[in-house]
């Protein structure tokens, strides 16, 4: 693969907001830093690795006042806090016409739709679909199961799918009764 800077430049029409351009940046910055670490000999998946656990502590350090707001509006109901840290996230993070997010009825759950993402849209048109999983979209795997949450996704647009469905159960919830059922789709080692 080549390093030339033409692999990162950023569309210019790509996102409409400001925190859009700062998600192209970091997904291009991320792209960057894979192939600089893998040129210079480090194994792809120790790269991508790295990049995921540095993105994690990064993205667990911005969502800790949104943490703390849902916590002190719901107290008493995870699954409240759930859907109010999440629906913070889309005002502050992930805004139109960038991201575009839709609720989900579902019994049992906290339920929304992505059905775009300028991660997949940048990384994907890139064939960087296979990283923009591994890197940032485990990232909502990794935030639910800190929180002690269970999310619940059966496919990612950057991994091909129509959507990033995402299904968060709470607590002692059977999650087998809640679709889809697939837990995790296979990941780089933790």
């Amino acid at each position: 693969m080549a390093l030339t800077a033409e692999r990162y430049q950023l569309p210019p029409a790509l996102a409409g907001t400001r925190a859009g351009r700062v998600d192209l940046r970091i997904a291009s910055y991320l792209l960057a830093l894979r192939d600089a670490l893998v040129h210079s000999g480090m194994p792809m998946d120790q790269a991508e690795k790295l990049l995921a656990d540095t993105m994690y502590r990064l993205m667990r350090w911005l969502q800790q006042p949104l943490n703390l707001v849902a916590a002190t509006v719901h107290p008493g109901s995870r699954l409240a806090r759930t859907r109010l840290r999440e629906q913070l996230a889309r005002r502050a993070f992930y805004r139109r016409p960038d991201w575009v997010m839709t609720d989900v009825d579902a019994p049992g759950c906290y339920a929304f739709d992505v059905r775009r993402c300028l991660y997949a849209d940048y990384l994907g048109g890139r064939g960087e679909g296979t990283f923009c999983e591994r890197v940032l979209c485990d990232q909502d795997l990794r935030m639910a199961e800190g929180h002690g949450e269970v999310l619940l996704r059966t496919g990612t647009l950057a991994g091909g799918a129509d959507r990033c469905d995402f299904r968060y159960v709470v607590g002692d919830r059977d999650v087998g009764q809640v679709q889809p059922v697939q837990k995790r789709s296979p990941r780089l080692p933790r």
